[in-house]
């Protein structure tokens, strides 16, 4: 039957000379391990600093790996050798990670350090496994600025799975520290898909336990310019995507039968879908666009009267984006086709509704919600039955929506009663003629009392407007309010759920959250989310502040 899978690592038994040797002579290392390992991409990992004219050549030796350094190495120099994760057990393929060999050829060993976290702009979660990139700035091969796109780091590590990073073995000089998500592990911010982190000054390191933070101005120049530099305490780097400015589609496709679902990459200000092939000769699309006009969908009336295939031209603001081709219906089978075919278990749809029940409950607004996922042609009210104290009632609907998905029923309704509402099988009909199947269910009105009330006082050090965003605990977003220090924020009634809130320091007053773009300089805003998460009760009012400090 077996034990447990071995999930644990190698380890590292000894090392011939031992890891930071002074007075370093050897041309052979030996790093024994205690068990059989194997050697997983060495070149493509290798990092050496300062760089070697010759890579070592690396060999796996029963337990132990072993590399060869034949040149001649510089005098009073610290190396490092930083392979990451090239060596994993043979039986499970378990990885050591941020495997490194350091070495000096002269009487010490550098010994400053740096180290920080990482975390997602975004959410605020740590960074596992991005690889964090150190440069050297006393070079003139490359504009220090340029350094992450064109060259590879001179020293690395890889965050743990609290987002913290440490490099050690550093030498007393500025540094340009950059965090990279690297997709095609090339050492390269060479991908728009990647996500990167960076300090916007230069950094400097410290000896160990002996942070501080402090800016210094350095005597090296570039190009003229006095190069900043800042002996950091542990760095606080948030990790994002730089905002790719060109419009595109990112999805196109036909999630159902005669609906057609665009997403694009941006947020637009305005768009036409217009038909440029097989034009049928009656009005045959419905449009529903979402507020930010990045997300569209359309219907297509008409069922079996369209045309087999249809084309769209697609120009979102000014701009002719794509021409779009969709297979509308499919052909007709031939007879010989059909006999060919196996048959198919053919399961009659329904037109889909959901409600605005909560625990078998409607708001205090007393409005009753359908919704639908498909725009709605025929509704049969005669098959809609409302029934209260055994009286029946007769509510007034309206569409709510100007694709006829929406329907509020509406009526004085009384939070004494319970009503009871019977759907009839076929009481609605779709613009592709599927019916609604035939559904139950009783609700009440709730009252005040089974609402909580918020209120939250805000306080903040930062000169900019603030965007406070309460969301609920999956991150659907419930409401948006733009204050600044001092101000007050009533949230009202709210249903006894679990709230998140969050801060978005708008630093350019522009009402949104902006990625940053490392070719400017400028920072991703930041994201802070409130210390808990709020819980509301029924008939309960609570006050919070929030000191949004920078």
């Amino acid at each position: 039957m077996g034990g447990p899978k071995d999930e644990v690592p190698p380890k590292i038994v000894s090392t011939t000379p031992p890891n930071r040797s002074t007075n370093f002579t050897a041309k052979e290392v030996n790093i024994e391990f205690d068990e059989w390992v194997k050697l997983e991409n060495v070149y493509k990992n290798l990092l050496i600093s300062p760089p070697l004219k010759e890579r070592p050549d690396f060999k796996i030796k029963k337990k132990s790996l072993v590399f060869k350094i034949e040149e001649k190495l510089l005098d009073n120099t610290t190396y490092t050798l930083y392979l990451g994760d090239v060596i994993a057990d043979i039986t499970e393929n378990n990885k050591f990670k941020n495997l490194e060999y350091v070495f000096s050829t002269g009487d010490y060993v550098d010994s400053l350090m740096l180290g920080g976290e990482v975390k997602d702009a975004l959410t605020g979660e740590p960074m596992e496994e991005v690889t964090v990139m150190l440069y050297t700035t006393d070079r003139d091969d490359y504009e220090i600025d340029s350094l992450p796109y064109l060259t590879r780091p001179t020293y690395v590590a890889k965050t743990d799975e609290t987002g913290k990073f440490e490099l050690n073995s550093l030498r007393d000089i500025p540094y340009l520290i950059f965090v990279l998500k690297d997709q095609n592990t090339n050492y390269l911010y060479d991908l728009p898909n990647e996500s990167i982190a960076f300090s916007d000054t230069l950094v400097l390191a410290y000896q160990k336990g002996n942070a501080q933070d402090q800016m210094v101005i350095d005597s090296i120049t570039n190009d003229t310019t006095i190069i900043k530099a800042r002996r950091a305490k542990p760095l606080n780097l948030s990790m994002f995507i730089a905002t790719d400015t060109i419009q595109k589609i990112i999805s196109n496709e036909i999630p159902e039968d005669k609906h057609i679902q665009i997403i694009l990459k941006h947020e637009a200000s305005s768009y036409k879908f217009e038909a440029i092939e097989n034009i049928p000769s009656f009005d045959f699309l419905i449009e529903e666009p979402n507020a930010t006009l990045d997300t569209l969908d359309f219907w297509l009336k008409g069922n079996k009267n369209l045309p087999d295939s249809m084309a769209f031209k697609l120009t979102v603001d000014d701009q002719i984006l794509d021409t779009l081709f969709y297979v509308v219906n499919e052909p007709e089978i031939t007879d010989d086709r059909r006999r060919s075919r196996k048959p198919k278990d053919e399961e009659e749809t329904y037109l889909e509704l959901t409600t605005n029940l909560k625990d078998e409950k409607i708001g205090k607004e007393g409005i009753l919600k359908l919704e639908f996922n498909y725009p709605i042609q025929m509704i049969d009210s005669s098959k809609i039955v409302f029934i209260a104290d055994s009286t029946r009632l007769y509510p007034e609907f309206k569409y709510t929506d100007s694709t006829f998905r929406k329907i509020d029923f509406l009526a004085d309704f009384d939070p004494e009663l319970e009503y009871e509402v019977n759907i009839e099988d076929s009481a609605f009909r779709d613009i592709i003629n599927r019916y609604s199947d035939s559904t139950h269910f009783h609700f009440n009105v709730m009252t005040l009392e089974d609402y909580g009330k918020l209120r939250l006082d805000l306080k903040s050090d930062y000169d900019c407007q603030i965007i406070i965003q309460m969301t609920t605990e999956k991150d659907i977003l419930l409401r948006e309010d733009i204050v600044r220090s001092g101000d007050q924020i009533d949230y009202g009634y709210l249903l006894p759920e679990k709230y998140v809130l969050w801060a978005i320091i708008d630093e350019n007053n522009n009402g949104k959250w902006d990625a940053g773009n490392y070719s400017l300089k400028r920072q991703v805003e930041k994201i802070i989310k409130f210390s808990k998460v709020l819980e509301m009760r029924a008939n309960w009012e609570m006050e919070e502040e929030w000191n949004i400090e920078n």
